[in-house]
């Protein structure tokens, strides 16, 4: 991960979380084509690159990005993910 910007809202009445994370990585391995994080109890309503919108699994332990198209190794690639 290279960088991490947040815009959130926390409702700790209601232990809720809602906004966006803007995640930067970059490809450790060529060819990747999904990424995971961790995402407990975190209610995912859409994940996006600038490629456009991506497939996703949230179990509410973690969250399975489906890419658009497969990495190369040292390629940066940068994810939002919106909250609800």
């Amino acid at each position: 991960m290279l960088s991490t910007k947040l815009d959130l809202c926390l409702d700790f009445t209601q232990k809720q979380v809602a906004g966006k994370a803007t995640l930067t990585v970059r490809a450790l391995f060529p060819s990747q084509t999904e990424i995971v994080l961790d995402a407990v109890n975190l209610s995912v309503s859409a994940v996006f690159t600038g490629n456009g919108i991506c497939a996703f699994e949230n179990d509410q332990k973690e969250l399975l990005i489906h890419l658009p198209k497969a990495t190369v190794a040292g390629d940066s690639l940068t994810l939002q993910i919106d909250y609800s």
